[in-house]
Parts: structure tokens; C-alpha cells; sequence
């Protein structure tokens, strides 16, 4: 020391005598360091500390050696219960304590009772400042064996931001912060050459020595490394009970944890080695709850975790090798070259938000910078499946949840997961686990930074960004097929074809995720395979397991060799089935009753067609059945029995394509001489028709279901059967589906509109047209017109009619998503009233457009021609092709179009409040409908455009009489008409009247306050008007998507009468699997499928009695997990993801990162602005009940 000082001395006359040759000029300074000298205090300083009061926002400010030792000195004075509890401190320099014996933190003086520990328990923050030059050396077994800056911080205390500097020498817990700890240490570093030396021979103490702690009751050392020399000395051999070695980071972890900690010091044992250990992190763990993750230790063959007792927690941690090697109790052996190797950590889960790779060699993974700002950018959870596999699906138990702050090094920050509103207790860190409580809940993560007090560079106020929520948690998925048929339980009772099975295992006809529940075999063994499906039921939070397969015995051939005898009557037993034995049976072929045992020889029967088999025996089932007609004497038979050959078969996989197709093969066998093949189609595959037979072949043009009958016909007939046949929809149909764009009111003044490419719109036709984005600044509750056309073109296609919200709280979505077909097809428009807003959408189409769109191919203008009987072609057009002033070609194209309907029904929607009335109460038929009874024009004031009576009553009637040249009615014979309006959420006629000369009409003026118009006509039954526009409302709500949650009550025209109790109920057990509804009808759907919901009534007696059905359809749109072929600057839709063709249409849309792939939330047009990952939510529905779909954005 005293050469240093007078090298010092020299040093410091040297430069004065260069300043004073010099010559300082005014304002100069030399700036010579103060000399940090201090003295441990004998009482307590006036003034211990720089400034400040002790609080977070103002804490203890220590800047020199001696405020630190006053430091020591009012905590090591100071009450348990009492020592600093909440209190901070914080240095605001280095300081240097000159190697000088320092009095450790929290150690008690002599004058303060010993039974008071005065742990420090209070926050204190090295601010990234160091201590150096401390200096301990306890180790004459006269007084204190224990050494470090700090001997004991309690379970509130927190140390973080320091770095330690010096050597400290101890006997029993020595480090270079804390020899005892239950609190926190974080982001701290130890350069101190810390040893454990031990020579006595106690057999009950310690010598242990770490880079951090010595030992760690409770709390945890987080984000922590040493690059000191840590070694311990124990001269005497003793027991494995003892506790003997040296780590970098903690000696021994009892109820703590180590995390993101490493050691790139020596770690060296100078003495005895039995039962002495040496490790780069931690000695030794204990199993209660003793844990170390995500740490590693940069030096030779010498493990991050010497050993552990009982099994505790060791994950993901690395250590130093020759060569890598298989992980081994949760730590792994890497080489020099593995280590630079990043990939290799983060594939164990390693934040690069903590950590990254050193740049200079030798390359290990070290800490990311501190402090550095979270941006407010809403977070993204990314979801690992608990196989390991990355998805976008639901979240189930086991499965992993990670989230990365923006950016992603951003520190320090905390993470806290949310099941639904409610905190999950220790869900602290960026990943969870998602646990059994969680199912069926929501989950989503909050990030937060707190302010920077030391001005580090994060935002002054506090920040918490909140992800979206996760899909609703599912069970995890189910174990393993069972490994045999034993294991279930299953046997068959072939007697019976029932069968018994264990209680925890089910059995299906197939392997799907819904079940089809078997109850009894007999049709499972009448099918070719007879094959069924067992798997384990699920429990409360696993699945039910895969499927094992089982093949059923299957049944022998059919008796051969029997005849039968004509009967004498139809009620005489007298017929006979001939070769009969005691080992066969029969029965009626359609009769419910049981099998009764066969004669010997023959069996005596009235007239009838029978099943005969053989009977079942234990272990095999009952033999196929062979069908015998008994007739009566002289009678033509009761029928042919036809082959499976002689039946014809359906065609598969056929497709749209503007031509006629056959629906069926013929047969492969002939029928018997004298016998033919007919076929009719029928309306579903229950019952046969009544006419229509023909022997051709049924060819079926449009995309639909079909249901085949035939019958061969002779002298006697078949029983007719059915096939059903689907074609389905081609690329050109499917793209006709998203034609027309989707609105979406989403204020009373906004319209959002999702575009076609290589279509313009316009406001009311107006000179203002766009391609993109939307309508603003409009008025509430108004009428508005949305015009169509194709781009550098100026004649107007289509429009859709639209009235805006009266307020914000309604927001609606209009869906104009026309389906075009040709032939037997036709022009839909959906339209459809939501919430308060009374919101009417209409689609007219011209007749010119509609025919651009038919021959997009050059057939469609062809195809049209070829419309048949029975179909039905919607077509909507302007209004000006339906009245006096348009041309002889217009009017003809309408003609052509009229001509064709016939028995159909026609639906005409027009852009006024009037409704003609096609046909009587006698219901005549559609084709007395012609072409001069299309449409009519009415001008209406704008000012009339409201929803109720009010001042401009009088002028507006008025302004009417003036315009009656305007209300012209293409009709040469009196007709009746209608006006329909909305009355509340039910689309009504509000009012009538008949033409008196069959040109003009009118009506009062408030009749014409209303936003909504249709046309009905049917050909069989007269419908009550305004009916049909309920009808097809009920009809989309009856289309959901999977996951929706809505109230269905509104679809059941009974509900709600006074007088009575309701419920709603699902009584198909299969269809519960779909979807499930509550007692008050609050719908939930589960996945695609049919289900049919009853609505009960509670009637005298106590009994519920089913009042009324609705059929309930649930489809989910086939979406990839990933799209990986994006690059920047590309334009593409949301709604291009989605694979399958759907009824229901995405309500909006969200993009996680908008900086990366930007989305318009009504609209679903994606632009990609620049390389990275994103996630698309597509949203169906709105508010809680709303259906979210997401799919992974790659642009490379």
C-alpha cells in the first residue's frame, strides 16, 4: 500500500507541475479523484446518505464509501420487522473502499439485542455503479465465519444493478453479495475473488462460497453473472451430509431459483476433494422447490449443477465441453463451437429478449442491454402445441403461450397472464403453461415497464400493453388408441347384435372427431366392411383418445336352394318358403317384428315378400338375408327383388360445368327379360315421387343435391330406391360469390366498404368514385345509394341500397354476396335488417351485366336459353330498364327472362317503397305473369326519407300530386300494390291499394317514411305479405359459424307468450357434440354440423311439451395455420385464405402489426409494407359472441 501512495504522490506532482508550466487559463479545471477514505461509525451520522427521503420516487442517495458505511452501520443497528422494509436507496457514483476490513450489511452489532436479525429488507439499487475494493477476510474462527457485501437480505429485500469488486474470505457462507438470501437479486455482477476456507473439524457447518449468494433460502437470482475466482478449501475430510464446494452464481438453492444466470470465472477446489463440488452455477439443489433454468457456465467439463436432492428443477441449462453431448438432468453439454451457436439455446426456449450472443470471441451467450423503452405496440401471443408443434389453433392444456415485448429487447419489463378478467397467480414470466382451471376461458398477457427513475432512457410514465385474447382453452388432446380390443371391454352379443363395453370407452360406425354412436350392431354388420371404433372418453381435461379399429365377425352367405308356394289368398297361411331348416329364420321384409325360427322342410306363410337367414351362433352373427316373394295364386307378384348389380350407382365428383350431366351409372347387370329401369328425381331421399318416371338417365345442370330414384318396372315392380347425388361448385361459381362488395356501417356517418378489383364506387352515381376505402361524413338514418362500375368504364352496373345508423351503438354489416349460375340457376341477393338501425341492402343488377357474367366463358348467353320448368331465375336490374322509356332491346331481354318463370317463386327488389302484387287469392299460376307487369318508378323527396310522420307532411303530398307522370305502372289491367316498411325489426305492408285505370296510384305520404321494399309471389300457396322478408332473415341467422355465441330466441315465432315457461333444448345427443343452448336459448356452437333446437312449453300437470323446431346449420371456414408466399408490396384479401365455400361472410377484420402487413378492418384487403410476421384475425359476428379466426403472415 504505502509504495502505491507515494506512486500516487508522484503522479499528482507531476501533472501540477505540467498545469503550472502551462499556465491554466481562467474557467480551467483539474480534476483530481477524491480520496474515498471512511470509517465505520460508532453512532448514527446526522446526515447518513447524499439526499433523498427513502421513496421510490425519491430514494437514499449514496455517492462515496462513507455514506455507504453509514449504510451498514442503520441497517446493522436497525429492528427485524424494521430493517428498511419498502425502503430505496440507490448509489449515484462508483465507489472504492480500498480494501479496507468491511463491516457486512445486516449484521447485527454488538450493541443491538441478538434476538432481533435485522435482515435489510428494503430495495436497493446499484444504478449500474460499482463497489470496488472490498476487502473481508473472516476467517480465525474468533468471530463472525460468514463474508459478503451482504450477510442476510430478507424476503422483501431486492439488490439489482451492481457489480462487485474486491476478495472476500469466510469459513462457513461466503459470497460476493449476500451469504444468505430470501429475497431478489437481479442484473448484478461479482469481479470479487470470493473463498471458503475451512480447517475445524465440525461436522455440522458448511464451506461454501459462491460468485452471488452463498446460500439461497428463498427468492431468487435472476439475470446475474460472476467472473471472479470462486474457491473453496476444506483441509479436513468430512460426511456427505456436509455441504463443501464452490459455484459461480449460488452455493446451495433450498426453496429459491437460479435463472439467466452464467459464470465465466474459475471455479476451484484447493483442498480435500471428497464429498467437496465445484460448479459453474449452483452446488447443489434441494427439492423443495429448488430450481435453476436458462443459465450456463463458459468453463471446461465443469457442470452448470453439480447435484440435486430428490429431484428438483433443472431446465435448459449448458455447460462446457470437449465435445456435445445428450442433456442430462435438465442441463446439456456443448462445445466451443456449439456454444457461439444461438440456435442452439433459443431451441430451449432462451429469450433473445434477455439474451443474445457475444460478438468477440471466445462466443457465449451474454445479456442484453438494460433499460431499453417497451414500445406501446399491442403484443402477440404465439402458441407451442405440448407436442412441441407451432399452431394457430385453439389453446389446450399443456400447450405453451409465448409472448414477445416490441421490441424484444426491451428491459426491464414484467409479464402477467389473464384467465378471462382475472389475474393467474404466478403467471409472472414471457411463456405459460396452459393448466386444466383454464378451459373453456380466454387468456391473454399484459406487459409493463415502469418508469425509468434513474433516466435510462424508458418514458417517463408507467406503460402496460395488452395482447388480444387466445380462443377459447380446450382440453389437450387424448391419448393413444387403445393398444387392444382386452383393454376395453368390448365383446359382441351376435344373438342381440348389441354389444358390452367398459364405462370409460366408446364406440362409433366412424373415426372421426364426432362420434356416431353405436347402439345396437346390426347395421354396423350389414355393411361391407362391418368394421366399428372404440376409443377412451374424455375426461375433464384431456380428450377422448385416437380410435382403435375392430373388425366384427362378418355374416355368411345368404340359404340358396329355398323356393316358395304361391298362398291361396292374402290372409290364409297356406303359402310356403321351401328347404327351410331349424337353423334359419325369417321375417317380414318391412315389418318391425321380431325373427321367428324356420321349419324343418318348409315353413308355412301368408302372402308376403320374406327375409330368410341362418341364425346367429356365439361368436358369429346372423348369415346375410335372402329375399323370397310369397304371392297369391294368379296375381301378377308382388315385386322383383334386384342384385346389387342391377342397381345403378351414383357419379362422383362431379363438378359445374354449364352442361347437363347424368347423375348415375347405369347398371352393370341386365334386369330380367320383360323388366325396365325408370328414374325420376325426387325432393329428398325419404319419399319416392308420385310421377315423373322416365326411363332416361337424370341429368342434373346447376351446383346442388340431387335425390336419384328408381325402380325397375315389368309385370311386377321393385321397392323404388334413392341415391343421392351432389354437384358441386367450380373455381368460376365460387368466384362469382365475392362479386358484389360487403358494407359495413361503422358509424352513423361512416360506410366501410370491401372492394372487387377492377371495380369503382360511387356515392348516389355521383362524380366522386373510388376502388377503395370509405364513405364518411355522412348523415345518420338516411338513405344512400353505393354504385357500381367497372373501372374506365362510365356505364353503371349494380347498386346497393343502404340506410345509415341513427347512432354509433348499431353497426351493421350488409352482404351483397350474388350467386350467379346459369341454366337451372339464378341471381341471389342476401339482404339483412340488424339492431335499431332498420338497415335495408338491395342489389340491382342490369340485365346487361347479368349476361357479361354468363358468358364469361362464351357459353353463358347460350345456357340461359336452356332455362327449364321448376326454375327459378332472380333477376335484379335497374329500374330504369323496367319502365316506359326503355329501349325495345331492354324490354325484350326482360320478356326473355319473364317468359321463363314458371312455377317458381319470385322475389323483385327495387329501390321504392311499393309492392306489386302478382296474382289472386286463387293463387294462379306463375305463367300468366308477363313482361308488362316488371316494375314501377316513383321520385321521392328527400326530405320524406325518414322513418316517421313530421312537419313536411303537406308540402310533401303536394309535391307527389306533381309528380304523378312519374308513377306510371306498366300494366294494362287493374292491379293490386303494396308499400313495406320496417316495424321495429320486422319487415311488414304498412299499407295497399289498387290502380284505377291501371296507370297511376298513390298513397299517403308518411306511408313512404320507411327504408324497406319487397316483392313475393309463390305459385302454390298465397303468402301473407311481408312474410317472406321474416323468412329470409330467420334463414341467415340460421346459418352460424363455429364458436358463435348468440341468442337464437328470435327465430322461434312462440316464444315469449304470456301466460306460459319456456326452454330451449337440444334432444339429439349427437348434435350437443355441434352445438350447445341454454335454457333461455343462448347458442354456443362447437363445430360444423346440423343441429335441431326444440323450444318446450311448461303446460298443466308439470309436463314440457315441444311447441316448435328450428334447424340450425354451424360451418367453420378452412383456413392454413401459415402464409409464406407474400412479399412486400403485395395486395391481397383475407378472405382469399379461406379455402371452403360459406354462407356466412367475415364481419372485420385485425392485423397484430399493422407496421408490418396493414388491413382494412371492414374490407379484409391486406398491404404488405415490410418484411416480418404478423397475424390476421378474421372476425365473424360482432361483440362477445363473435367467431375469430387467425392465420400466420410470413413475408420474407
Amino acid at each position: 500500500m504505502k509504495s502505491k501512495k507515494k506512486l500516487w504522490k508522484k503522479i499528482l506532482g507531476t501533472l501540477l507541475a505540467a498545469s503550472l508550466a502551462a499556465g491554466l487559463m481562467p474557467g480551467m479545471t483539474l480534476m483530481v479523484r477524491a480520496d474515498d477514505s471512511w470509517e465505520y461509525p460508532t453512532s448514527a451520522p446526522a446526515n447518513p446518505y447524499d439526499g433523498g427521503t427513502g421513496s421510490e420516487t425519491s430514494p437514499y442517495e449514496i455517492s462515496t464509501a462513507q455514506q455507504l458505511a453509514n449504510f451498514s452501520y442503520m441497517v446493522n443497528n436497525s429492528r427485524e420487522n424494521d430493517s428498511y422494509t419498502g425502503k430505496y436507496f440507490k448509489l449515484t457514483a462508483d465507489i472504492d473502499l480500498k480494501r479496507k476490513q468491511w463491516e457486512m450489511i445486516s449484521d447485527p452489532d454488538t450493541n443491538v439485542d441478538s434476538n432481533h436479525s435485522c435482515h435489510f429488507n428494503g430495495i436497493f439499487d446499484g444504478n449500474g455503479h460499482t463497489i470496488s475494493g472490498l476487502y473481508i477476510k473472516n476467517d480465525n474462527y474468533s468471530g463472525e465465519y460468514h463474508a459478503g457485501l451482504f450477510k442476510y437480505i430478507g424476503k422483501d429485500a431486492i439488490i439489482r444493478n451492481l457489480t462487485v469488486d474486491g476478495e472476500v474470505t469466510g469459513i462457513e457462507h461466503v459470497a460476493g453479495i449476500a451469504c444468505d438470501m430470501e429475497g431478489k437479486i437481479e442484473n448484478c455482477v461479482n469481479k470479487a475473488n470470493v473463498n471458503a476456507v475451512r480447517s475445524d473439524n465440525s461436522n455440522s457447518r458448511h464451506c461454501i462460497a459462491g460468485g452471488i449468494a452463498g446460500k439461497v433460502f428463498e427468492g431468487t437470482v435472476n439475470k446475474c453473472y460472476n467472473i471472479g475466482k470462486i474457491t473453496v478449501n476444506r483441509s479436513v475430510t468430512r460426511t456427505p451430509d456436509q455441504l463443501n464446494g464452490a459455484a459461480g452464481i449460488a452455493a446451495y438453492v433450498w426453496n429459491g431459483k437460479v435463472t439467466n444466470c452464467y459464470n465465466i470465472g474459475e471455479i476451484e477446489n484447493t483442498g480435500e476433494t471428497d464429498y467437496v463440488h465445484t460448479s459453474g452455477v449452483v452446488i447443489r439443489l434441494e427439492d423443495r422447490e429448488g430450481e435453476c433454468s436458462y443459465c450456463h457456465n463458459y468453463i471446461i467439463d465443469l457442470k452448470a449443477v453439480n447435484y440435486g436432492t430428490n429431484g428438483p428443477t433443472i431446465n435448459n441449462c449448458f455447460y462446457l465441453a470437449d465435445a456435445s453431448g445428450e442433456a442430462e438432468e435438465g442441463q446439456t453439454p456443448l462445445s466451443a463451437a456449439d456454444f457461439s451457436d444461438m440456435s442452439k439455446f433459443t431451441a430451449k426456449g432462451w429469450s433473445t429478449s434477455i439474451w443474445k450472443m457475444k460478438e468477440d470471441t471466445p462466443k457465449y451467450p451474454v445479456f442484453q442491454p438494460s433499460y431499453i423503452a417497451l414500445k406501446a405496440t399491442k403484443p402477440t401471443i404465439t402458441m407451442t402445441k405440448l407436442d412441441g408443434v407451432n399452431s394457430s389453433d385453439a389453446p389446450q392444456i399443456g400447450d405453451t403461450l409465448l409472448v414477445k415485448p416490441d421490441p424484444e429487447d426491451a428491459t426491464p419489463v414484467t409479464y402477467q397472464w389473464y384467465r378471462g378478467n382475472e389475474a393467474i397467480s404466478e403467471a409472472s414470466d414471457a411463456s405459460y403453461t396452459v393448466v386444466k382451471e383454464d378451459v373453456d376461458s380466454k387468456l391473454h398477457v399484459v406487459i409493463s415497464q415502469a418508469k425509468d427513475s434513474g433516466g435510462s432512457g424508458i418514458p417517463a410514465d408507467d406503460i402496460n400493453v395488452k395482447s388480444d385474447d387466445t380462443k377459447a382453452v380446450e382440453k389437450k388432446d387424448g391419448p393413444k388408441a387403445p393398444e387392444n380390443i382386452e383393454e376395453t371391454g368390448f365383446k359382441a352379443d351376435y344373438q342381440n347384435e348389441i354389444y358390452e363395453i367398459n364405462d370409460n370407452y366408446e364406440v362409433s360406425s366412424t373415426k372421426t372427431d364426432t362420434i356416431t354412436s353405436v347402439t345396437k350392431l346390426t347395421d354396423i354388420l350389414d355393411s361391407d366392411e362391418h368394421k366399428i371404433y372404440i376409443r377412451k372418453k374424455a375426461e375433464d381435461d384431456v380428450k377422448a383418445s385416437a380410435w382403435i379399429e375392430y373388425t366384427l365377425a362378418s355374416r355368411s352367405d345368404a340359404p340358396t336352394g329355398l323356393t316358395t308356394v304361391d298362398a291361396s289368398d292374402a290372409s290364409t297361411a297356406d303359402g310356403k318358403i321351401k328347404g327351410t331348416n331349424e337353423k334359419m329364420e325369417y321375417k317380414l321384409k318391412n315389418s318391425d317384428g321380431s325373427w321367428t325360427t324356420a321349419s324343418s322342410s318348409e315353413t308355412k306363410v301368408k302372402a308376403g315378400r320374406y327375409l330368410v337367414r341362418f341364425k346367429a351362433a356365439d361368436n358369429t352373427p346372423a348369415s346375410k338375408a335372402v329375399e323370397l316373394n310369397v304371392a297369391i295364386e294368379g296375381s301378377e307378384g308382388i315385386g322383383i327383388i334386384l342384385t346389387e348389380d342391377q342397381k345403378p350407382t351414383k357419379k362422383t365428383g362431379l363438378v359445374f360445368d354449364h352442361s347437363e350431366q347424368a347423375l348415375v351409372n347405369a347398371a352393370k347387370a341386365a334386369l330380367p327379360s320383360g323388366y325396365t329401369m325408370k328414374y325420376a328425381l325426387g325432393n329428398d331421399k325419404v319419399s319416392a315421387p308420385t310421377s315423373g318416371w322416365t326411363t332416361s338417365i337424370p341429368k342434373g345442370l346447376e351446383s346442388k343435391t340431387y335425390y336419384v330414384w328408381f325402380k325397375a318396372v315389368g309385370e311386377a315392380e321393385s321397392e323404388a330406391e334413392c341415391i343421392e347425388v351432389t354437384i358441386g361448385k367450380s373455381e368460376e361459381e365460387q368466384e362469382y360469390e365475392k362479386l358484389m362488395p360487403v358494407l359495413k356501417i361503422v358509424k352513423k356517418d361512416t360506410i366501410a366498404i370491401e372492394t372487387t378489383d377492377g371495380y369503382e364506387y360511387s356515392i348516389d352515381g355521383g362524380d366522386t368514385w373510388t376502388s377503395s376505402g370509405s364513405f364518411t361524413n355522412l348523415s345518420p338514418g338516411t338513405d344512400y345509394t353505393i354504385c357500381m362500375r367497372k373501372q374506365d368504364t362510365t356505364d353503371i352496373i349494380g347498386s346497393i341500397f343502404v340506410t345509415t345508423a341513427k347512432d354509433d351503438k348499431t353497426s351493421t354489416t350488409i352482404e351483397m354476396k350474388d350467386v350467379v349460375k346459369t341454366g337451372d340457376g339464378y341471381i341471389r341477393t342476401e339482404t339483412r335488417i340488424e339492431g335499431d338501425a332498420a338497415v335495408a341492402g338491395v342489389a340491382n343488377l342490369d340485365a346487361d351485366f347479368v349476361l357479361d357474367l354468363l358468358s364469361k366463358d362464351e357459353k353463358g348467353k347460350e345456357e340461359l336459353e336452356k332455362i327449364r320448368n321448376g326454375a327459378a331465375l332472380l333477376v335484379y336490374m335497374q329500374v330504369s330498364n323496367a319502365d316506359e322509356s326503355a329501349s325495345e332491346e331492354d324490354k325484350k331481354k326482360i320478356d326473355d327472362a319473364a317468359k321463363n318463370l314458371n312455377n317458381a317463386a319470385v322475389h323483385q327488389l327495387i329501390n321504392i317503397s311499393l309492392y306489386k302484387k302478382i296474382g289472386n287469392e286463387d293463387a294462379e299460376e306463375i305463367s300468366d305473369f308477363n313482361s308488362k307487369t316488371i316494375g314501377v318508378t316513383l321520385e321521392i323527396p328527400d326530405e320524406l326519407k325518414k322513418t316517421e310522420s313530421n312537419e313536411a307532411e303537406a308540402s310533401a303530398l303536394t309535391e307527389i300530386e306533381s309528380q304523378s307522370e312519374n308513377m306510371q305502372v306498366l300494366a294494362e289491367t287493374e292491379r293490386e300494390f303494396y308499400i313495406a316498411g320496417v316495424n321495429g325489426d320486422k319487415a311488414e305492408i304498412i299499407d295497399s291499394t289498387t290502380s284505377d285505370d291501371g296507370n297511376t296510384i298513390s298513397f299517403e305520404a308518411e306511408k313512404f317514411c320507411m327504408t324497406y321494399a319487397l316483392l313475393y309471389s309463390d305459385s302454390e300457396v298465397e303468402p301473407t305479405p311481408g312474410e317472406e322478408t321474416q323468412k329470409t332473415q330467420s334463414a341467415n341467422e340460421r346459418i352460424l359459424v363455429v364458436k358463435n355465441k348468440s341468442d337464437i330466441s328470435r327465430l322461434f315465432s312462440k316464444y315469449g307468450e304470456t301466460g306460459y315457461k319456456y326452454k330451449f333444448k337440444i334432444e339429439n345427443k349427437a348434435q350437443k357434440a355441434i352445438m350447445t343452448v341454454s335454457k333461455k336459448g343462448r347458442i354456443k356452437v362447437k363445430k360444423p354440423g346440423t343441429a335441431t333446437i326444440a323450444l318446450l312449453r311448461k303446460v298443466k300437470g308439470g309436463y314440457w311439451a315441444k311447441v316448435e323446431e328450428q334447424t340450425l346449420t354451424a360451418e367453420k371456414p378452412d383456413l392454413p395455420k401459415k402464409i409464406t408466399n407474400l412479399k412486400v408490396g403485395d395486395t391481397v384479401y383475407a378472405t382469399s385464405f379461406i379455402k371452403n365455400t360459406m354462407v356466412s361472410s367475415p364481419t372485420s377484420y385485425i392485423s397484430s402489426k399493422s407496421k408490418i402487413a396493414s388491413i382494412d378492418s371492414s374490407t379484409g384487403k391486406i398491404t404488405i409494407h415490410k418484411s416480418g410476421t404478423a397475424k390476421i384475425t378474421i372476425i365473424y359476428g360482432s361483440g362477445k359472441g363473435a367467431a375469430k379466426y387467425n392465420v400466420k403472415i410470413k413475408i420474407g
